[in-house]
């Protein structure tokens, strides 16, 4: 497949009725090519020519013998996960459900929709196929270039192995080329401290000993001359009689050449290369062997270092792809949320109370996309795009404070047991995500207590060089549960991995706080072994005696209602039409005049005309940011406030770091305490 526009059109294989057309058609309206399948052949002839995703009617699958549509999706590239959308209806036989349960497992990577479908979820739900989509070949070009740089190095190394074989045969030819003065040849030989090079016997004892040997080996002339050469073998080579077989093969082939583990006169081991030469007279007759050994233990350090870095390199790069990916959708996500919230919250306030049951659905509509806005905070933690208030936060008083909430969480089954060392200083962090963490944490050591069993949380100060040298507060909670095989353990902390059943875990958990720990400038570190439990530490600097103070219980109640604010011009600004919509219904729902405007040039042109109290916009917007935005206002308008709002609850560094924030989904209350702060000192001049 190749990145190009072709390869990202969209294949509709629906030939039952009008879906195939009416959905092609509703694609092209939004600008995506389409390419129509009227049956299975023609589908995987289009999937071999490329493509972007795949909408496939339910029924057209169904009894059919879809074995060649499995075989590609199992022969796909490692980059490739082809995103297949799913047409199915809300009714169907118990065997079509099983059937769809097996199908959606082998296809991979496929989203359900649910007939009648309206052409906005089509269009949104295959857009978002094609940015996965394009997103794997941008990862595929990783891949191609890491690729390249591994044969690069793998040519150099043969390059220099071809360099080194040169030499050691020049090295040979000029031995032989030396061996009938045997002056120059203990000259020459003694001459080389690179090499062990000496004589052996037919037997194997040693006949001469040169200053490389020396050096390399450790033995002087007068202890080794006279010994066999197996002495240097470890004695593992020795049982399995590898001395033996390096004098018979050189004996036989007249040449015998080997990397191995040799021994030193003190014990210590070296990696070496070997070389053993067969002697002969004129007749042919065996006198003896030439032997040189060398040193690359540095090489073989050098190779190894190389093989890590390279696997320390792809994987940074994989997660890194991961992040971006993650912060992406979670930007996309929050305005989706913040619609759906904002809609929901003015709707409730529209139903009349005696619509029970009205209310009860729109509540369960309210916690669930709630619970969807919790997840997008884990998702730009893991992506370190969590905006933190990092202080000084007391980790005794912090645990103390958390102990109803963690017995209520852990059940009457699990002991809670604590140990903090009198006057542990305080660490900096940030007091709200690091409670979070150590919920997560504990809730995760609940799990792998299914029959009960006792959670240590304690704590010390130390110093440590990772991530930086200093002093530490290491934060540890210890569980008697089941415990990890090396293999979780090894991917405990990867993004979306979870042991947990289906629809129990999102694998963000470890993750978050993992990235928690990244942007406080500490680290986690897990330790488990099966069957014994699982210790988890959190290792967070100790604050500066400048850091700014966790606040006290009683201080962080919530502030009392401040007096009703007056009616205020409230300009917002976001290229997001229904977020706009939805930020203008709130506003007005506050009793605020509010217009709005979908670019940054747009709001400047109206702003020109029309007086405003405040501009609330939000910064990620095409040609103009809304931290852009701001600085033109500053200049043309200057003290007239400005609130930004974004899905990125953190920005880039020294963006809009003077702004007062409002992070999307954001509540009628939350945008209320916004205006509130961003009015509360004395009314700029008014624009117009």
């Amino acid at each position: 497949m190749e990145s190009d526009p072709h390869s990202l059109r969209v294949l509709v294989f629906a030939p039952i009725g009008r879906d195939g057309p009416a959905s092609a058609e509703i694609l092209a309206r939004a600008g995506l090519t389409a390419a129509i399948c009227i049956d299975l052949d023609q589908l995987l002839a289009e999937l071999e020519a490329g493509v972007g995703a795949a909408f496939v009617a339910e029924e057209a699958l169904v009894g059919r013998d879809i074995t060649g549509l499995l075989r590609w999706v199992d022969i796909q590239p490692p980059w490739s996960d082809l995103p297949f959308v799913l047409l199915t209806s809300h009714r169907e036989p118990e065997a079509v459900a099983a059937w769809r349960l097996d199908i959606i497992q082998r296809l991979r990577n496929v989203t359900l929709v649910e007939r009648p479908v309206q052409p906005i979820s089509l269009t949104s739900t295959l857009q978002a196929a094609l940015r996965s989509r394009r997103r794997q070949y941008d990862l595929r070009g990783f891949i191609e270039a890491r690729e390249r740089t591994a044969q690069e190095l793998e040519a150099l190394v043969a390059a220099r192995t071809a360099e080194l074989n040169a030499s050691n045969a020049q090295l040979r030819d000029e031995m032989a080329e030396r061996a009938r003065s045997e002056e120059q040849f203990r000259l020459l030989i003694q001459g080389v401290t690179d090499y062990a090079i000496y004589m052996l016997d037919p037997q194997g004892g040693i006949s001469s000993w040169n200053a490389g040997a020396e050096r390399i080996k450790g033995y002087a002339p007068a202890e080794i001359i006279g010994e066999h050469f197996s002495r240097f073998y470890t004695d593992e080579d020795r049982a399995a009689g590898l001395p033996a077989i390096g004098l018979a093969t050189a004996a036989r082939e007249g040449r015998f050449e080997r990397e191995g583990w040799r021994v030193r006169k003190d014990g210590t081991r070296f990696w070496a290369h070997v070389v053993i030469d067969a002697i002969r007279d004129d007749g042919g007759n065996l006198t003896g062997f030439a032997k040189v050994t060398r040193d690359i233990t540095e090489r073989l350090k050098s190779q190894k270092q190389l093989e890590e870095a390279r696997e320390a390199l792809f994987q940074s790069q994989k997660l890194e792809a991961i992040g971006q990916l993650t912060g992406g959708i979670a930007h996309d996500f929050n305005n989706l949320l913040m619609v759906i919230l904002g809609s929901l919250a003015l709707m409730r306030k529209r139903l009349p109370p005696e619509t029970g049951a009205a209310l009860s659905l729109l509540d369960n509509a309210v916690q669930a996309a709630q619970r969807g806005a919790t997840l997008t905070k884990r998702m730009l933690a893991f992506a370190r795009r969590q905006e933190l208030k990092i202080m000084a936060v007391d980790i005794p008083d912090l645990v103390r404070g958390m102990a109803d909430l963690l017995q209520r969480s852990l059940g009457p089954s699990i002991t809670i047991e604590t140990r903090f060392p009198l006057g542990l200083p305080k660490a900096s962090t940030d007091l709200n995500q690091l409670e979070s963490a150590l919920l997560n944490i504990a809730v995760n050591a609940r799990d792998a207590m299914p029959e009960g069993g006792s959670i240590t949380i304690a704590a010390k100060v130390a110093t440590a060089n990772e991530p930086a040298p200093g002093r530490y507060v290491c934060l540890s909670v210890t569980d008697t549960g089941e415990g990890m095989d090396p293999e979780t353990l090894a991917r405990a902390t990867e993004p979306f991995f979870t042991t947990k059943g289906v629809g129990k875990g999102t694998g963000l958990g470890l993750s978050t706080v993992h990235g928690l720990m990244e942007q406080s400038h500490g680290r986690m570190v897990l330790a488990s072994r099966k069957g014994i439990g699982t210790t988890i530490e959190l290792w967070l600097p100790v604050a500066s005696a400048e850091a700014e103070l966790s606040p006290p219980a009683d201080e962080a109640a919530a502030p009392a209602a401040a007096e009703a604010l007056g009616r205020l011009h409230i300009m917002a600004v976001d290229d997001d039409g229904l977020v706009l919509m939805n930020t203008i219904a709130m506003l007005e729902e506050l009793g605020h005049a509010a217009v709005g405007a979908t670019a940054a040039d747009q709001a400047l042109d109206a702003l020109r005309r029309n007086a405003a109290d405040l501009v609330i916009t939000d910064h990620a917007m095409p040609r103009m940011t809304g931290a852009e935005l701001a600085d033109r206002i500053a200049a043309e308008w200057p003290g007239l406030p400005v609130i930004l709002a974004t899905g990125y609850a953190e920005l880039p560094m020294g963006i809009g770091a003077n702004l007062p924030k409002l992070a999307k989904p954001f509540s009628l209350e939350e945008l209320e305490m916004a205006i509130r702060s961003a009015t509360s000192a004395e009314a700029p001049d008014r624009p117009g």
